[in-house]
């Protein structure tokens, strides 16, 4: 089972719950128009035991609805096209469900894009529990019921705290989210992504042996890892498009005289040389040594990549847009204190980098 697949579930089971609560009010109408059509044949014809046949005809048109809701097939595709429809996501996620076994960057973006919409999805707000068009006169043969009841003997209900024993979906649901962390533990090459992937896993072996956890607080755990998820896979992709600004930025600097070795290093991802290399520039712009032409010319390309780095690092951008125009009015000793952002964030890939994070 793919992560899409996992993702995709809580809309599934929604849309089915749609579904039922649609059969149930169909059910419910058929059944107690039933009930009314028995009641006048009583009148008339002298009928033994109106409501025990008719509340029976109910139950029997409610077990129905329930198990046909249940068994009848509801295809993934299907309920994919009608997410894209109520949402207006213009088929993305049938497309990704279609495509979520192949490979390529293309269907990779797509994929992840996919995840992120379902990650980010208010499930509250898909297929909506409502009622049908005919949903005004349920009232009024509610209050038939609530009369027929009076023929009955009362109910009694004890009331249960479920926990999850009582719900294997949602074990099952907990099962496969801890087999999905194992699995991902296992490919993982990064000792400490794969060490929060153990973590993960762990916590929900805790939570499987705890017999008393209750269906909230299960959802709220599954809740809790899905946001933990996104925060790591967020986290993952800044740091990634982070490296790739500067490994840009790197390249259009290559060729420039002050920058181009530090340049060189950063279009290597080779962090360490581009820090040492960077201090060389430093030094030479504090003691206001560097060659105007070059820090002119230097200062275009650190414009464009200020603009770039703007989604991957704030701050950052913010600094690099002020060496900018620093550079361009030829203000070195400045220029040189501003580097140090830089030199910082070269320092943090290279660290990084040899803990293999």
């Amino acid at each position: 089972m793919s992560e899409l697949d996992i993702l995709f579930k809580p809309v599934r089971r929604k849309h089915r719950m749609q579904f039922i609560t649609s059969l149930l009010q169909k059910a419910f109408l058929l059944g107690m128009a039933f009930l009314l059509l028995w009641t006048i044949a009583f009148k008339l014809f002298s009928l033994n035991y109106p409501w025990y046949w008719g509340f029976s005809i109910l139950l029997i048109a409610f077990l129905a609805a329930i198990v046909y809701g249940i068994a009848a097939p509801l295809d993934s595709i299907r309920t994919a096209r009608l997410l894209d429809k109520q949402l207006k996501l213009k088929e993305k996620i049938q497309t990704g469900l279609e495509f979520k076994n192949k490979t390529s960057p293309l269907i990779n973006a797509l994929l992840d894009d996919c995840r992120d919409t379902l990650t980010n999805l208010d499930i509250r707000n898909t297929f909506p529990l409502k009622f049908e068009k005919f949903s005004w006169l349920i009232p009024i043969l509610l209050l038939t019921s609530i009369l027929g009841l009076l023929y009955l003997p009362p109910l009694s209900a004890k009331s249960t705290k479920a926990t999850i024993k009582q719900e294997p979906d949602v074990v099952k649901e907990l099962k496969e989210l801890k087999e999905f962390y194992k699995t991902k533990r296992a490919s993982e090459k990064n000792p400490i992504i794969a060490k929060k992937y153990e973590n993960m896993e762990k916590r929900l072996e805790k939570l499987l042996a705890n017999k008393e956890l209750t269906r909230k607080e299960a959802m709220n755990e599954m809740k809790y890892q899905m946001e933990k998820m996104k925060e790591e896979f967020s986290d993952q992709a800044r740091k990634e498009e982070l490296k790739n600004k500067l490994t840009k930025m790197g390249q259009d600097l290559s060729k420039n005289k002050e920058l181009g070795e530090t340049a060189k290093g950063m279009q290597k991802q080779e962090w360490e040389k581009a820090k040492k290399e960077l201090e060389k520039v430093k030094k030479t712009l504090s003691e206001n040594k560097a060659d105007k032409e070059s820090i002119k010319d230097a200062a275009k390309s650190i414009e464009n990549s200020a603009n770039d780095l703007k989604s991957a690092d704030p701050k950052l951008a913010e600094q690099m847009q002020k060496l900018s125009q620093q550079l361009k009015n030829n203000q070195q000793k400045e220029a040189s204190k501003t580097l140090k952002d830089l030199e910082n964030k070269l320092e943090q890939l290279s660290k990084e980098k040899k803990e293999g994070t």
